[in-house]
């Protein structure tokens, strides 16, 4: 019966650095979605948790908002695995922890990005 199908294999190769992959020109892009991101949503979220803190406990009670912040710690996940993979460093794998819970995954990642393309990855040397 599943002699009729044929299997693929599928092979990951990471490439030498996650900007050279995401290349949009200039690492100050990066820099400047991470700023955007830090005060845009983040600024909007401390403001709130400050004036309406009441908000952030109904969230907490919504199933949607919980499925949403779930799937942001499962994406977390995900990241900290490819900081590890790129540049095979538990301190900078801590560094992008701190920054997503100080900000967001929307700030840390293109400030991860903006800081390899600025400084390399040591796997990279």
């Amino acid at each position: 019966m599943f002699s009729e199908y044929s299997v693929i294999k599928i092979q990951y190769t990471p490439s030498r650095s996650l900007s050279s992959t995401l290349n949009f020109g200039s690492p100050t892009v990066f820099l400047i979605l991470a700023i955007l991101a830090l005060v845009g949503p983040n600024g909007l979220y401390v403001y709130y948790a400050i004036t309406a803190p009441e908000l952030n406990q109904a969230a907490l009670r919504n199933p949607i908002a919980l499925a949403f912040m779930i799937e942001a710690m499962m994406l977390l996940g995900v990241f900290l695995w490819q900081v590890y993979r790129l540049t095979r460093s538990w301190i900078q794998v801590s560094l992008y922890l701190v920054l997503s819970f100080v900000g967001s995954l929307a700030f840390s990642l293109p400030l991860f990005i903006y800081r390899q393309s600025k400084h390399g990855t040591p796997a990279s040397h």
